[in-house]
């Protein structure tokens, strides 16, 4: 139980400072000059996070914000009106923001009716906005801003990019890389909504269902962290959800594949010491929880152009994935590989790409671990993503803004590759597996094909096509140069599998790859 004091200072500060970075990412020329302000590093500022339950998310970056905006101040309660009571001249004098959960809306209306001028907006129209959003305005009496986060969970991004201009008397969010200026909508509309909100808070706090549940350990919230549930324990066939699914597909639990040493505390502790963390991760789940909370997405292959009109990406190596802590797909693959490699019987790489003349070209890698004859495929990137929609593991298959994609699916690989195609939005042309022991090939595109360098062994590929797309994936001529001074490393070529480029004569001869048909996704 909360107990009825002061909301510790830098809780709510680091909510309202991140998402300003936010917004400052993806300011516009929709939104015109007069219609935004800008916060001043020294403002005055009352942030409020109310409610028995309130907005969680916020602490992570603290101790770098709060040395920035030294005028800011937080406060929680149980309920927000007694606070505004007690302190009302500070309030008065001060720029506020309100946050609250969607359920504890009604706090706000509690403050309409006492003290209107302290909302942005009326409160029957903040009603009419689908949660999450913000909403700030000027106060014209006192030409102090007052604003509200309604959200259950607000999302840190980058914290070194510079504060710019917040939109003013507009419902917004950020999400996927864009501000979302949001629309009223009818009381039935938000209702349905709000109910929608409230239940998937309760499935992401819950643990799995008895029948789900084999108690591995007393302390499950020392392990549990996003949708990974160490307590859980099932195997759901989800060839029985779709009828283009195969049977025996089934979703399991990353526990299936050990219980971890490691709390999230200690984990936290291997924050960009590539070595130590291999050494004292060696389950999947911790893999995965660390992934979570030692790194974060936002960057991209590196690249290069090389012969015959063939432009080459490579994927980040995993110690200085590691080290910075960021990756992309590809790169968080390389990650589980390199943490991993050691404690399965077998650790490699999935990939896919959509076809050239799709609405959406490009390619996706993914993880596999094949143990005592069993694979299981995963997706690790999703947890080092800031707005992460990875499933919770309780078994019943009842998502609400989850990505299937990111089930953990124990199946033969072709089943899996069934599963994932048909699951993907996007039109997949292509769908590869492949074991190397030291991180994926660079690949290749000339907008036609694409390619893997020369110095790879098709023997190791293992191809599924779509028969309804002409997309090859072969071996190029030649080994492309690696490239350097891209996304933190100096020289990609000081890294496996790229410093054996310069090694294969270009005469050799490699194995061939598997391939077969799968069927298309249409």
């Amino acid at each position: 139980m909360r107990k009825n004091m002061f909301y510790p200072l830098h809780i709510p500060i680091l909510v309202f400072i991140i998402m300003i970075l936010l917004f400052s990412v993806v300011y516009t020329q929709t939104i015109k000059v007069e219609d935004t302000f800008q916060w001043e590093q020294d403002a005055r500022i009352i942030f409020t996070n109310t409610g028995g339950d309130r907005v969680t998310g916020d602490q992570e970056f603290f101790e770098e914000l709060h040395k920035t905006f030294p005028g800011i101040s937080g406060w929680g309660r149980p309920s927000l009106l007694p606070v505004l009571e007690e302190r009302l001249e500070q309030v008065m004098i001060s720029n506020t923001v309100f946050m609250v959960r969607p359920e504890n809306l009604t706090d706000l209306e509690k403050v309409e009716q006492k003290y209107p001028n302290l909302l942005p907006v009326t409160f029957s129209k903040l009603k009419s906005y689908s949660p999450p959003f913000l909403y700030f305005s000027r106060d014209k009496q006192t030409d102090k801003i007052r604003g509200v986060i309604i959200s259950i969970k607000v999302y840190p991004s980058l914290i070194n990019v510079l504060i710019k201009k917040v939109p003013l008397d507009t419902a917004f969010w950020y999400e996927n890389g864009q501000l979302q200026i949001l629309e009223e909508k009818t009381e039935e509309e938000t209702a349905e909504s709000y109910q929608k909100k409230s239940l998937w808070e309760k499935k992401w706090t819950q643990e799995p269902a008895p029948e789900y549940i084999k108690q591995r350990v007393d302390n499950p919230k020392d392990y549990d962290v996003k949708g990974l549930r160490i307590n859980a324990d099932f195997k759901v066939d989800v060839g029985e959800w779709r009828p283009n699914f195969e049977m025996n597909t089934y979703w399991v639990p990353a526990a299936a594949l050990g219980t971890p040493d490691n709390t999230n505390e200690e984990l936290l502790e291997l924050k960009g010491q590539a070595e130590k963390a291999k050494e004292e991760i060696n389950v999947l789940f911790e893999a995965l929880a660390f992934m979570h909370l030692c790194t974060e997405s936002g960057i991209h292959n590196a690249k290069t152009q090389g012969e015959n009109g063939i432009s080459w990406e490579f994927s980040k190596p995993a110690e200085p994935a590691i080290r910075d802590g960021t990756v992309n797909c590809a790169s968080a693959a390389n990650v589980i590989h390199y943490l991993l490699e050691d404690d399965y019987d077998e650790v490699g790489y999935v990939w896919r790409h959509t076809s050239f003349d799709s609405g959406d070209v490009g390619g996706h890698c993914t993880s596999y671990i094949k143990e005592n004859g069993n694979y299981y495929f995963f997706d690790s990137v999703s947890l080092a993503e800031e707005d992460s929609a990875y499933p919770v593991e309780d078994g019943d298959g009842h998502f609400y803004k989850a990505d299937l994609c990111d089930l953990i699916i124990q199946s033969t690989p072709r089943k899996y590759a069934i599963f994932w195609t048909q699951l993907s939005t996007g039109d997949e042309a292509i769908f590869a597996m492949f074991q190397s022991p030291y991180g994926p090939f660079a690949l290749g595109s000339d907008g036609h094909n694409l390619y893997y360098p020369k110095v790879f062994d098709g023997a190791n590929l293992k191809i599924w096509k779509d028969p309804a797309d002409s997309v090859e994936l072969l071996q190029a001529n030649y080994n492309p140069k690696p490239p350097t001074n891209q996304y933190g490393v100096k020289n990609y070529a000081d890294y496996m599998p790229y410093k054996d480029y310069k090694k294969l004569n270009k005469t050799e001869k490699q194995g061939e790859p598997e391939i077969e048909t799968i069927p298309s996704d249409g």
